[in-house]
């Protein structure tokens, strides 16, 4: 097996016969619902019968290009990128197969990300093998997982009849019937407008757009519509907003020049055409192919929409509030979290009441809709904090941080993907000790959104304070970059990051705007820096605040710095700066100074 085969365990083509998969071809390729062009079916055929003739590892992109798409090995960059995009909507067509007709087939057929080998799944007994049925525990008796091609395969199985619509349902699985309600914001997304006369332009133009649709399910319970085939005119892109109960409509437009592409994308109130948000992205596309391009675009304009203090959550809270729709409570409850992580303080006085309220709400919310993953996530964050900022007490603590781990662990069953959830549980198994663990989790959850600022900077402030420093000041930098107003939290362990590089300067800059939600552990950090710059009077203020806010910072400053796992050598850099800066404010008003 070679290491590719390794990645993705399966069935291994050696225990399929070439019979087995010309069968499972041209049911495929027969499928009333297969969206393959020609070309792509010619790809598939080719890959397969490459596998079957035992040359699956030498498949390239040239070699491809050269066979389907009449391209010479001269021009092996432009083949290998038309491959590359064919490839990708060859994936996409699969997997939309797969939801759809091809859901009992006895073969799955795949092509991971990365290369042309094929990977096989038997999803039931060979023919004429019943015999030859493989334990329980076996790879080939289970069932793929679901995965984030499911998200795409929505998109092309479910048609909204009569609008020429196709709908993205939210990403949890049906709550029983009685209790589900539809959630989340409701957005038509517009095919984008092209500007220019080119074949690239409109490349680019449908490129984006579907590339628009897949990010923004990676985010919390979006629903999605979008025209089957071509726009809707502005007349009835309104009548459909309103026959959907949609409250977004998102347009825009693509201009591909010599030196740079622009894409000027807009968010406007479906029932009024209030523009709620606005922004122009510009790239040049030098030596990037066309699927990479469009992928980074998307994914910013999707992160700058879905961020969860963006312009699309806040406007559809404020209309909540203002309908007080009850049926929409265990959403607002998420919304709610939301708000808390944003805008309570990490230790302040009035938190506690906050956090028992929401936690108490998140409570019923999962007891109403058990499978709503987003709710789950959110209530793993807070019995967290129970855990770590002592909300709970004696044998309730002692129970938070498990509690914490099942809530986490029922996310996750209803949603694998949900990147609140492994954010969750990234949290989770740092506060466990289990920092791999912890990493790893917050990896899967940066794969699956790779611009969001919070996935970036929860994973960033992990491996600060384990001693990944330059990694994690990368990812902090990065968040900070991608916010408009950067959550005080994303400073703190990137001014520990610059204490640990001899950085004093950069250091205060940095905390002075880690205490903007007047945390002890940041005015702990401002005193250090403070210190080391000799700036007395302004170090004893920041250490009495910190005193104020955290007063464990002041009784046994190592012991409050381990109760978020920070790095033995960190932690003793961060007390010998406090000690520092005690020196300096005492020395400033000794008698005699």
């Amino acid at each position: 097996m070679s290491a590719r085969e390794a990645d993705f365990p399966g069935t291994p083509i050696e225990q399929i016969s070439a019979a087995e998969v010309r069968a499972q071809l041209e049911r495929i390729l027969a499928a009333p619902s297969w969206q393959g062009s020609r070309r792509r079916n010619e790809m598939l055929t080719l890959i397969l019968e490459e596998t079957l003739a035992g040359r699956g590892n030498a498949l390239k992109g040239v070699t491809i290009a050269m066979a389907i798409f009449g391209r010479g090995a001269d021009g092996q960059d432009k083949a290998d990128a038309i491959v590359r995009v064919e490839a990708r909507r060859l994936r996409r067509d699969l997997d939309c197969y797969y939801v759809d007709a091809g859901k009992d087939d006895p073969l799955r057929i795949s092509i991971p990300k990365g290369g042309y080998l094929p990977h096989f799944e038997r999803l039931g007994n060979p023919p004429d093998a019943v015999d030859a049925t493989p334990p329980p525990s076996s790879p080939a008796h289970r069932r793929a997982p679901a995965t984030a091609f499911g998200i795409a395969a929505l998109a092309c199985a479910l048609l909204f009849a009569g609008l020429g619509l196709f709908l993205l349902w939210p990403r949890t699985a049906p709550a029983p019937v009685a209790a589900q309600a539809e959630r989340g914001p409701a957005v038509l997304v517009r095919p984008l407008l092209v500007l220019g006369p080119g074949e690239h332009d409109r490349a680019l133009a449908s490129g984006l757009t579907h590339e628009l649709i897949t990010y923004l399910t990676r985010f919390p319970d979006f629903r999605l519509y979008a025209p089957m085939d071509g726009d809707l005119s502005d007349d009835d892109a309104r009548e459909a907003a309103r026959r959907l109960g949609t409250a977004f409509v998102l347009q825009g437009n693509v201009r591909a020049g010599i030196s740079d592409v622009v894409v000027g994308m807009r968010l406007a109130d479906a029932a009024n055409g209030r523009v709620l948000w606005s922004e122009t992205f510009r790239r040049a596309p030098t030596a990037r192919d066309l699927a990479e391009l469009t992928s980074e675009i998307a994914a910013e304009v999707a992160a700058a929409l879905g961020y969860r203090h963006g312009p699309l959550l806040a406007e559809l809270r404020q209309q909540i509030a203002r309908t007080g729709d009850p049926s929409l409570s265990s959403y607002l409850c998420v919304l709610d979290y939301y708000a808390y992580r944003r805008d309570s303080p990490a230790r302040g006085p009035g938190t506690e009441p906050v956090y028992r309220s929401l936690r108490d709400c998140l409570e019923t919310a999962v007891a109403l809709e058990p499978d709503y993953a987003d709710a789950w996530a959110a209530l793993a964050y807070l019995r967290l904090d129970g855990y770590r900022l002592g909300y709970e007490r004696g044998a309730e603590r002692e129970s938070a941080l498990a509690e914490a781990q099942r809530a986490a662990d029922r996310a996750l069953a209803s949603d694998r993907d949900n990147v609140l959830a492994l954010m969750a549980l990234s949290v989770i198994r740092h506060y466990a000790g289990d920092y791999e663990g912890s990493a790893a989790s917050g990896r899967r959850a940066l794969e699956l959104n790779p611009h969001d600022p919070v996935v970036l900077a929860a994973l960033g402030w992990k491996l600060a304070v384990r001693g990944q420093h330059e990694e994690g000041r990368t990812l902090l930098e990065r968040a900070i970059e991608r916010s408009v107003n950067p959550d005080p939290y994303y400073f703190q362990p990137l001014a520990a990051v610059h204490l640990m590089q001899g950085d004093h300067q950069a250091m205060r800059q940095t905390a002075e705007r880690a205490t903007a939600d007047g945390s002890g552990i940041g005015y702990s950090l401002l005193a250090i820096a403070q210190g080391y710059l000799g700036e007395a009077d302004a170090t004893a203020e920041a250490l009495r605040r910190m005193a104020e806010a955290w007063p464990l910072l002041a009784e046994d400053p190592a012991a409050a710095y381990r109760v978020h796992h920070v790095h033995d050598a960190m932690v003793e850099a961060l007390v010998a700066g406090l000690a520092h800066a005690r020196a300096t404010a005492a020395a400033a008003h000794a008698p005699g100074s």
